[in-house]
C-alpha cells in the first residue's frame, strides 16, 4: 500500500494601499506571477483575476500608481518578499470574465524616465552612480567599482537608460529596489558560491543552449588621443592588460592579408574613448558578457522562493554537456490553482571540471 505523502500548499500574501487583502481575493484569484530580473529592468508582478460578477471592472477597479507589496512561499512558513511594486497596467478580458493586474517595483518614478543630456569629467565610475543617485533621491547600495572617468556623456537618455548602459560597458549589474539603487560588480556576482545543486530528476523541464561560433575570446580597442587624426589600437597583453598593439593603418593592411584565411569571430573590436582604465574596465565587460552568452538554459521546477536573480546554481553531471555552473539571470514565479511553479533562465559561468 502507497502511503499519503503532504504536499505544502503555495501561499501569497497581497498588500494593497497598506491592507492585507489576500482573504478577500482568495477567491477570485487565477494565479499570481513574479519576475526578478537580474539587471537594467525593473521586477515585474501580475495578478491575474476571476471577474465573473463584474466588481473588479466596476468598485473594485484599481488606481493606476497604487501600492502592491507581494510575499510568496509555503503555507506554515515563512514568505519571502518580493518587494513593493506599483500598477502600471490594468487589463479586461471576456470570456472568461478576468482582470490582469500588472505592477513594476517601485523606485522607477517619472524623474527616473525623464531623457536628458549631461556630461561627466574627470571623475569615477562611482562619482557618477552617486551624482545620479542624488538627483533621483535614491540611496547608492552595492559594490561599485573605483574606474576613472575622463568623460562620459549622457546622450538625451533618462537615467535608468544612462545607468543600465554605464553598468553594462563597465561590467555591473544595475537595478533600481524601492528607495536603492543597487549597483554591484559582475565579478563579484559571478565569484558567489552557488545556492543549489541540481539533478535532472529535479527538474519538470529544461531547454539548453550552446553558441558554437563567433563567441570573441580577445578584444582590441580602437583609441582617438586628444589632438590626433590616427587611431591606436589596444589588445591583451601577456599581463592581461591592455596595451598598444598598433594602429587602425596597420590594422587594415593585416586584416587585408587576412580576412581570406581566417575568421574574425573570435575577436571583438570596440572603438572607445578615455583613459586606459576605462577602456580596460569596457574590455573585460564585453567579453565578459559575450562568454555568458555562450551556454544559457532554461529551467522549470517546484517553486522556491529563495531562488532569485544574481544567485548562482549548479547542474549536475546527469545533465551531460550543459552541466556546470550557472549565474541566474531572472527567475519567473507563479503560484495559480495547479501549483507553484519556478522558471530560472540561466547563463553558464562555468564547465565541471574534467576527471583525470
Amino acid at each position: 500500500m502507497i502511503g499519503a505523502v503532504d504536499v505544502p500548499a503555495p501561499q501569497a500574501r497581497i498588500v494593497y494601499e497598506g491592507k492585507d487583502i489576500s482573504a478577500d481575493i482568495s477567491p477570485y484569484l487565477v494565479s499570481v506571477g513574479y519576475t526578478d530580473k537580474l539587471s537594467g529592468e525593473s521586477d515585474e508582478l501580475e495578478l491575474r483575476l476571476e471577474d465573473t460578477d463584474g466588481r473588479w471592472r466596476g468598485d473594485w477597479y484599481p488606481g493606476k500608481g497604487d501600492s502592491l507589496a507581494v510575499s510568496i512561499g509555503y503555507a506554515g512558513q515563512e514568505l519571502v518578499a518580493c518587494g513593493s511594486f506599483e500598477i502600471d497596467e490594468i487589463e479586461l478580458s471576456f470570456p472568461p470574465d478576468e482582470v490582469s493586474i500588472r505592477a513594476l517595483a517601485t523606485g522607477i518614478s517619472v524623474s527616473c524616465r525623464t531623457r536628458k543630456s549631461k556630461g561627466y569629467e574627470k571623475t569615477t565610475l562611482a562619482g557618477v552612480v552617486r551624482v545620479v543617485c542624488g538627483r533621483l533621491g535614491l540611496t547608492p547600495a552595492g559594490e561599485v567599482a573605483d574606474i576613472p572617468i575622463d568623460r562620459v556623456t549622457q546622450y538625451h537618455e533618462s537615467d535608468l537608460a544612462f545607468l543600465t548602459r554605464l553598468a553594462g560597458e563597465y561590467g555591473h549589474t544595475f537595478k533600481i529596489s524601492g528607495k536603492k539603487m543597487i549597483f554591484q560588480r559582475k565579478d563579484g556576482v559571478l565569484a558567489a558560491e552557488s545556492v543549489r545543486t541540481f539533478n535532472r530528476e529535479d527538474v519538470s523541464s529544461c531547454r539548453f543552449r550552446d553558441k558554437l561560433k563567433d563567441i570573441p575570446s580577445k578584444v582590441k580597442i580602437k583609441k582617438q588621443d586628444a589632438g590626433k587624426k590616427g587611431l591606436k589600437v589596444y589588445g591583451k597583453g601577456s599581463d592581461d592588460s591592455l596595451a598598444v598593439v598598433g594602429t587602425t593603418a596597420q590594422a587594415q593592411k593585416k586584416r587585408k592579408k587576412k580576412e581570406a584565411k581566417t575568421s574574425s569571430g573570435d575577436e571583438l573590436r570596440i572603438v572607445g574613448r578615455g583613459s586606459q582604465a576605462q577602456l580596460e574596465a569596457k574590455g573585460n565587460a564585453a567579453l565578459q558578457d559575450a562568454e555568458l552568452e555562450r551556454c544559457q538554459a532554461e529551467l522549470s521546477l517546484f517553486g522556491d522562493p529563495s531562488l532569485r536573480a544574481g544567485v548562482s546554481v549548479e547542474l549536475a553531471e546527469d545533465f551531460g554537456a550543459p552541466a556546470g555552473k550557472y549565474l541566474v539571470t531572472c527567475s519567473r514565479h507563479e503560484i495559480s490553482r495547479s501549483g507553484y511553479v519556478t522558471t530560472l533562465t540561466l547563463s553558464r559561468t562555468a564547465a565541471p571540471e574534467k576527471k583525470a
